[in-house]
């Protein structure tokens, strides 16, 4: 008995009994005198044991950075909550990865294969158990604050914004500047719901394939059509009912002459209701208490081939275009979703991102004090300097600055002496106005995305409401502007107009196109570009 360590273990041959015995006892103490079973001490589980524990302590830096910020930096909640814990959890995957494989190797040979056991009364079990069991629940937890970080992040205004650079700029900058400035973009572009919030994601991961290959289009083409209903965003706000009687709007314009004369107009709005409390439906909002379908023979739904009132006793009243109506062959084969259901996104089509054009960005610069009224020609000369294509922003800020000051060198010299202040001023505050309503790179401006709220630099209004959309009796859809404003009083401050009868004044225009305005639209003079 005491030659059989030797026959299977030719290294120990020549070995005494007792030098085996003392080996032995050293490899069982050695064995002993670990804290893990032996299964875990292997490169794979150790490799991936350094990776979890480097990106654990990475993941809290993040976290202690990400709370000594004054303003959320979006970027430090992908890498935290996005991309760290990814190779976290690969490296805590590597631990029983490993293990399986070293308990393989020693059991390759055996003819039966047994799972390894677990035996609590064993210490280097217990240890192994109580470690891994602490440090999951551990990593649990704050996985899940990561994710629910991770959450937020995602749904916050400046991951929307600035995570994709220039892409989103245009978006990002007019947002800032416009009236829902304080609702959070996923307020309107997702809402409530778990199903709107996968269909996010799900077109979001496309977005960022698009990023990262420049698959982008620029500029990005509007209106979105798988945008959700603004019934179910728009209206827990704005719902219609909400909206009733008439309001008091005030507009102001400067004129392009050298006085940049101000011209005021004051009007009320029809606002109207939709029924209920407030009575019979009327004014504005009518259109959206009733049930109205069009058809648009165009991307942008600015061109209007029918249109449809379904009255409340059943029937309906169809308005097609004399221009191009449709056929019967179109008709039969029109796509349900090209007949759309008129509702809030119809008219106010730029909610959020409003982009002005150069006639009224001036219009707004010199209103806020920001470019200075009493610059010869500055609405005119800043109006044709805003219209201008530039490739970069770069080159449109350095046009501006070189356009106004050669402008007053040229035709006012003594100014740039004696008002240099007042036209860097004016450098400043037309650059700015580029700087928030004209994007090059990706080629956004007001051109590139129609209003349709109004009627003056795009048909608005009189898409429907022309003579060129008519019932087969030839019925039209009345032009009259009365049936939306009340204009209550209109012109310069020395002269102003004001109304005395409860009709309101007939409009005047600005200059004096005598009774031109009354057959043509506003579009055919007003493109919002340069005065010439």
């Amino acid at each position: 008995m005491s030659e059989q360590p030797n026959a299977g273990n030719p290294e120990n041959a020549g070995d005494s009994e007792e030098e085996i015995l003392e080996t032995s006892v050293s490899e069982s103490e050695d064995l002993d005198s670990r804290r893990f079973p032996r299964y875990v001490y292997n490169p794979i589980s150790l490799a991936g044991a350094a990776l979890a524990i480097a990106m654990f302590f990475a993941i809290i830096i993040v976290f202690i950075v990400d709370a000594s910020q004054a303003e959320p930096n979006p970027y430090i909640g992908i890498i935290g909550f996005a991309i760290l814990p990814i190779p976290l959890i690969f490296g805590l995957l590597l631990i029983p990865i490993g293990m399986w494989v070293v308990w393989r190797r020693i059991r390759q040979d055996k003819p039966a294969m047994t799972m390894p056991t677990f035996d609590m009364s064993n210490r280097q079990h217990r240890l192994a158990f109580f470690t891994f069991t602490t440090g999951t629940v551990i990593l649990f937890f704050l996985s899940a604050g990561g994710f629910y970080k991770l959450y937020e992040y995602t749904e916050s205004v400046p991951f929307c914004g600035t995570v994709c650079h220039s892409v989103m700029e245009p978006e990002h900058t007019t947002y800032l500047v416009g009236p829902h400035a304080r609702v959070k973009c996923v307020e309107c572009h997702i809402g409530e719901g778990a199903e709107w919030y996968v269909r996010s994601k799900l077109s979001g991961a496309y977005q960022i394939y698009s990023v990262l290959f420049k698959k982008y289009p620029q500029p990005i083409p509007t209106p979105i059509h798988n945008l959700r209903p603004a019934r179910e965003t728009c209206e827990h706000c704005h719902w219609p009912a909400k909206f009733h009687g008439n309001q008091m709007w005030e507009v102001n314009r400067f004129r392009s002459d050298e006085e940049n004369t101000h011209w005021s107009i004051q009007m009320v709005m029809k606002t109207g209701g939709t029924g209920g409390l407030q009575g019979e439906e009327h004014g504005i909002h009518w259109h959206i208490s009733q049930t109205v379908e069009y058809v648009a023979m165009d991307s942008t739904r600015g061109v209007i081939r029918e249109v449809r009132h379904h009255r409340p006793d059943g029937t309906v009243e169809v308005f097609r275009s004399l221009d191009d109506p449709l056929t019967e062959e179109e008709l039969t084969a029109l796509p349900h979703e090209e007949v759309r259901v008129m509702d809030c996104m119809d008219c106010h089509n730029r909610p959020a991102h409003q982009y002005l054009s150069p006639r009224h960005a001036m219009d707004t610069g010199i209103e806020s004090d920001r470019v200075p009224r009493g610059l010869p020609s500055i609405k005119r000369i800043g109006t044709n300097l805003l219209a201008a294509e530039h490739p970069t922003r770069e080159d449109g800020l350095q046009a501006i600055e070189a356009g106004v000051w050669d402008f007053y060198g040229e035709n006012y010299p003594q100014l740039v002496t004696d008002r240099a202040a007042d036209i860097g001023q004016a450098v400043s505050g037309i650059q700015e106005l580029y700087s928030t309503w004209f994007f090059p790179f990706m080629k956004a401006s007001w051109s590139a995305y129609p209003s349709h709220i109004g009627h003056q630099e795009f048909p608005g209004c009189f898409r429907c409401h022309n003579d060129r959309m008519a019932t087969d009796e030839g019925k039209t859809i009345s032009q009259d502007c009365r049936l939306c404003h009340t204009i209550l009083s209109q012109g310069p401050a020395e002269a102003l107009m004001t109304a005395i009868t409860p009709e309101g004044l007939e409009f005047k225009h600005p200059e004096d196109i005598g009774e031109a305005w009354r057959f043509m639209g506003c579009t055919d003079c007003h493109t919002g570009g340069e005065y010439y």
